[in-house]
């Protein structure tokens, strides 16, 4: 099929008009764009020129009678009770065979042009193909952009078969031509992103190729878990906000096609991450968080605390903190951190729960080697449960005059910020000290006997480790 089309590619006379480039803004966020057809490095349409249209079917350009080495591959696919079952009819599997050997045409004159057909090329190509036909189940990789955050490290093992790496320029540009803009996803934000979250523990049933693209663009409720396990140990472990824009699956040594001369991936779009990010004055240079190199342990360490830790009420706590971090509505905001802070902290929900959830807080912020005070723990609780009372009861003031308005909406940015806090610091606790996840035990061992003044103290400001 090569050799059939090899005329054709070499008379391909148009050039395509949305293969992507990459600039690096002056923060360090990649930024994409097209490279037209007008210019000279523009790359050749093979695509087109083998098909013969767009709408035409694979190899449309081609002699009818140069099609029938690929109704080979399609019988064999029919016949071999290995593969028959992921099509309808014998029709079905003689499209599929087409479809493949045009797609790995293409990828060898994508890579390699039209000069004298070399082998080692051709088998560098087809056997990804062949993983692809043949094998049952199809390893792939979960990857996920991390938003606005530079990582100092290249590569670093989470677990072992989790990492934060950077992304490689044929992966950005991969990602990039993969961008729809859909649901509401910012182009420009999904690109600001350097490094990626990976996890290489998945695999998919073999199925026909166009099933399985549809399967692949529509992410589990497992792979949604995985992601939110990692981005809330990212904001405990360092105060991160980011986020996410696009979800990637990127096939393990195996393709049922590719764009270009870009490595083969599956992409989706999903909004998750802080309203902040689409608006252009969040593109300035203080906008990018660093993560150095000394916080990636904590991390680690924290994100395998966070996947051993199944209890369902922690499970909610840490959802409740990713969605606090990425709310629009400071008032949602307060509400889900509190209600993660209770989940974790309310035990039998007997008598009194407000106060003795004060009093947890403020029993853990023992634990945290100073970094909380306890007596201002318990301040500031009362305070972040006064305003809860004023959002869920309407107590609050009915005056409206602009000046009452900015104030309460200072008001409740500060007190978002309090909340999160406290409830990063909760979790943290609890996923460092597992005896404390039941609530008895704070009582019995960290406020019975060792009374917590409740009056003016010296109050220690410093925070969770993180970013400054």
């Amino acid at each position: 099929m090569h050799k059939a089309s090899l005329p054709f590619a070499k008379r391909a006379m148009t050039k395509l008009s949305h293969y992507p480039e990459m600039f690096i803004r002056d923060n360090k966020m990649p930024s994409f764009g097209e490279i037209g057809y007008w210019r000279e490095d523009a790359k050749r349409d093979f695509d087109y020129a083998i098909s013969g249209t767009i709408l035409s079917g694979p190899f449309g350009a081609l002699p009818a009678e140069e099609l029938k080495a690929c109704d080979k591959l399609g019988s064999m696919m029919w016949e071999t009770p290995a593969t028959r079952h992921r099509f309808e009819s014998e029709w079905d599997a003689n499209y599929e065979a087409k479809h493949l050997i045009e797609n790995a045409v293409k990828r060898y004159f994508d890579l390699y042009g039209t000069e004298d057909y070399d082998p080692h090329h051709a088998w560098s190509v087809v056997h990804h193909f062949i993983v692809a036909v043949t094998q049952e189940a199809l390893q792939i990789a979960l990857a996920v952009p991390i938003l606005m955050h530079h990582f100092e490290a290249d590569r670093f093992r989470l677990d072992d078969d989790s990492y934060i790496i950077r992304m490689r320029k044929p992966l950005q540009l991969s990602r990039a031509a993969n961008v729809f803009g859909f649901g509401g996803v910012s182009k420009s934000v999904i690109g600001s992103a350097t490094h990626a979250f990976v996890n290489t523990r998945w695999s998919i049933r073999n199925m026909r190729s166009t099933q399985l693209a549809l399967r692949l663009v529509d992410p589990s409720d497992a792979t949604f878990s995985t992601i939110d396990e990692f981005f809330a140990a990212l904001r405990i472990a360092t105060n991160a906000t980011s986020g996410y824009a696009q979800v990637l699956y990127v096939p393990r040594g195996w393709a049922y096609g590719y764009k270009w001369d870009l490595p083969a991936l599956y992409s989706s779009e999903h909004r998750r991450y802080p309203s902040d990010y689409d608006s252009s004055l969040f593109w300035s240079n203080d906008a990018v968080r660093t993560i150095p190199n000394e916080l990636l342990p904590d991390v680690r360490d924290i994100y395998k605390q966070v996947r051993s830790a199944k209890q369902n009420n922690m499970e909610l706590a840490l959802r409740r903190l990713n969605t606090c971090v990425t709310r629009d509505d400071d008032v949602d905001a307060i509400l889900d951190a509190i209600i993660g802070i209770e989940l974790l902290l309310s035990g039998d929900r007997t008598d009194s729960i407000t106060y003795k959830l004060r009093m947890r807080v403020a029993g853990l912020a023992k634990l945290t080697g100073g970094r909380f005070n306890a007596a201002t723990a318990f301040s500031d609780m009362s305070q972040l449960y006064s305003t809860r009372s004023d959002i869920v009861h309407g107590n609050a003031s009915k005056k409206r005059n602009k000046d009452i308005e900015d104030k309460k909406r200072s008001q409740y940015r500060q007190h978002r910020e309090m909340a999160t806090k406290y409830l990063r610091m909760v979790l943290q606790t609890l996923l460092e000290h597992s005896r404390y996840r039941n609530p008895s035990n704070i009582d019995s061992d960290l406020l019975i006997n060792f009374g917590i003044s409740t009056g003016t103290e010296q109050v220690d400001q410093a925070d969770l480790p993180g970013m400054q």
